[in-house]
């Protein structure tokens, strides 16, 4: 019956043979309607209101049936019967449906559906900043009530993020850093620096051996609690092991040192490269904190190389391009040769995209041709905070994100006044 159902799955209306309530049977019903739903979702969801009175489906196997059911019914045009099924359905499905249909919302700008289903978040995620963030712009973009969406941005205006920059902004107010430097003496890190394990890694470090290095810092450190991943954190930085103070505060779960999280790293290399592309220096900087933390000799699992984590066929087209010597993959580990290449690259995408910092930063990171796509998607009808939001992979959206954010976190660092971004790309919908 399974594979009359998967050649099939219609035969699913042949209810006699499937009247059994054995685990068998309840998992070709299970497939035959998922597999149904792909092909004529409204079929597969008569069939659904049936089977579901005349069976009992395990809670995984129900959520996942209703999920591609409304999910289906979405595609297919059927958006009331997808939005009916979602309300009846809500204590049974994960929120992330929520989420997405919320997604679907801001890319049609519907935003009086945006403020509907944002009112059916659980509080776990309705009081986060990017739904605050969401409802104040659908109320905005819906002529709601101003009070209240200067209400809802003053709640998250304080935060060091993405959204909280953006609220800070919309409101007139200078973006928080919330920057709270650990208190951690100069003697625990001297203690910690003259223990066997720890002279050993940096005497692996300073010949070079980052592998070694990190395999003895992970070893040590392995289970023990946050004030101890923090007081290495802190000894980290002071040898200018950049990327392991980085990752050493994430496993101490520590935020808000924005000296240890977001240090200025080979800030001589990107000055001289921020000069001559004519690149902000806060926003290479943002860029290569996200892309390795700074770390010059790392490898992506996909073969990205070095601080701004250049493919080697990128570096050596953008090498031509330029007039740059270049002669193998592994002068990308080289912070000189590196930055040289990103930021030229980097230079490139805005050009590509009329100095677009959030087409350029998005192009970096899923190539520029993907961009183009998502442009032809949305046809220059969501405004750019839209946009960013239904960025089609999350890697992508995240990505973008966060570099916007950390370069507002690099200006304050340097002293500059700046916004996370300039009005003309605020007002150019996408």
């Amino acid at each position: 019956r399974l594979l009359a159902v998967d050649r099939e799955p219609i035969t699913l209306n042949q209810y006699p043979l499937f009247d059994e309530h054995s685990p068998e049977i309840l998992a070709v019903i299970a497939h035959g309607l998922q597999h149904l739903a792909r092909q004529n979702a409204e079929q597969a969801l008569s069939l659904w209101n049936r089977y579901h009175q005349s069976h009992t489906f395990s809670p995984d196997a129900e959520k996942a049936i209703v999920t591609t059911l409304i999910r289906e019914l979405f595609r297919q045009g059927r958006t009331l019967a997808a939005d009916t099924l979602l309300e009846n359905s809500l204590p049974n499905v994960d929120s992330s449906l929520v989420d997405w249909r919320l997604q679907q919302a801001i890319k049609a700008g519907l935003w009086r559906t945006v403020l509907t289903w944002a009112d059916r978040l659980p509080s776990s995620m309705s009081d986060t900043s990017r739904w605050l963030y969401w409802r104040a712009r659908a109320l905005e973009m819906s002529g709601g009530d101003g009070a209240e969406v200067q209400r809802l941005l003053g709640k998250i205006a304080h935060e060091r993020s993405f959204y909280g920059f953006l609220a800070a902004e919309s409101l007139g107010q200078i973006p928080q850093m919330q920057h709270r430097p650990v208190d951690i003496s100069a003697q625990r890190i001297d203690e910690l620096a003259s223990t066997p394990p720890f002279r050993r890694a940096e005497e692996l470090l300073y010949h070079g051996d980052t592998t070694m290095a990190r395999r003895e810092w992970w070893h040590q450190l392995s289970g023990k609690d946050a004030d101890q991943w923090i007081v290495a954190a802190k000894l980290a930085e002071r040898w200018q092991w950049h990327h392991q103070a980085i990752t050493s505060m994430i496993q101490a779960g520590y935020w808000d040192d924005i000296g240890v999280r977001f240090p200025l790293a080979y800030q001589t290399v990107f000055t001289r490269n921020a000069r001559e592309t004519a690149v902000p220096l806060h926003l290479l900087m943002a860029l290569s904190r996200q892309e390795s933390s700074f770390a010059p000799s790392i490898v992506s699992p996909a073969g990205a190389r070095g601080l701004m984590q250049l493919m080697p066929a990128t570096a050596a087209e953008t090498a031509k391009r330029e007039g740059i010597r270049y002669s193998s993959r592994r002068e990308l580990f080289d912070p000189d040769v590196n930055v040289r290449l990103g930021s030229r690259y980097y230079r490139r995408m805005l050009e590509r995209f009329d100095n677009n910092r959030i087409l350029a930063t998005a192009a970096y990171n899923a190539g520029p041709a993907r961009v183009d796509s998502w442009l032809r998607q949305t046809a220059g009808t969501l405004p750019y905070d839209a946009w960013i939001e239904v960025i089609p992979f999350p890697e992508t959206r995240n990505y973008v994100q966060n570099v916007l954010a950390f370069s507002m976190i690099y200006a304050h660092k340097l002293n500059l006044d700046v916004k996370i971004l300039e009005a003309r790309e605020k007002s150019r919908n996408l």
